[in-house]
């Protein structure tokens, strides 16, 4: 098994953001980095295709890329605790979406079993531009999700430790009218989940020192 990120130049995020996810996973496990960019101390694997922003994690699913399990991991995630029992767990997974579990999954933190990769890989390569214009604004993840309904899913499987920042870090208002939390971490979080702004980075009182983004 890797542990698996995806880089793309040109968007919001750079090479200080894989170095920063890095310094929060276990140092034994191997990581790869697939990105078009040259990231010194980091294992990449050469993105090949055009395909646009979040379309770049489709090219993890080339069987022929990593030829392993993945654990892959969007790099806006923040570590916090032990996270040895995801990373052994064998099963296709995905994440609910968390305001709405009942319509997709989300893509921020899944397990890949090898033999699974190219159900994903083949159908979106037959024609990739009309899945990019049908999945505009689901990308990825509702494209994904489509093909993998049978994907356990991390809230059913280790409940309570992976969580959302919007939903169960900050306080109910008007412009977070979905959110449960009290301002704080829940106390069994292991993994906090960014989806959009506020960035991890932007909120750094929450987190321990060492994962500070500007050290």
């Amino acid at each position: 098994m890797k542990i698996v990120t995806v880089l793309r130049s040109g968007g919001d995020y750079n090479e200080k953001h894989v170095h920063w996810l890095y310094k929060q996973l276990p140092s034994e496990c191997e990581k790869v980095c697939l990105t078009d960019l040259v990231i010194p101390g980091v294992e990449t694997v050469k993105l090949t295709t055009n395909f646009p922003g979040w379309w770049s994690k489709i090219e993890m699913f080339d069987p022929e890329k990593i030829k392993d399990d993945i654990f892959y991991l969007d790099l806006d995630v923040v570590v916090l605790g032990d996270i040895s029992e995801m990373l052994a767990h064998k099963n296709l997974t995905m994440l609910d979406d968390f305001f709405f579990p009942e319509k997709t999954h989300n893509s921020a933190i899944m397990r890949i079993p090898h033999d699974e990769k190219h159900k994903i890989w083949d159908e979106f390569n037959r024609f990739p531009d009309l899945f990019m214009r049908r999945y505009k604004d689901g990308g990825d993840q509702e494209f994904i999700s489509k093909l993998f309904p049978h994907a356990q899913t991390w809230q059913k499987e280790f409940p309570g430790q992976i969580v959302s920042y919007k939903k169960n870090v900050v306080k109910k208002s008007k412009k977070n009218h979905h959110a449960v939390g009290d301002g704080t971490l829940p106390s069994n979080a292991r993994i906090v989940c960014f989806h959009g702004k506020p960035r991890p980075w932007d909120c750094e009182e929450l987190w321990v020192p060492e994962f500070n983004m500007s050290k």
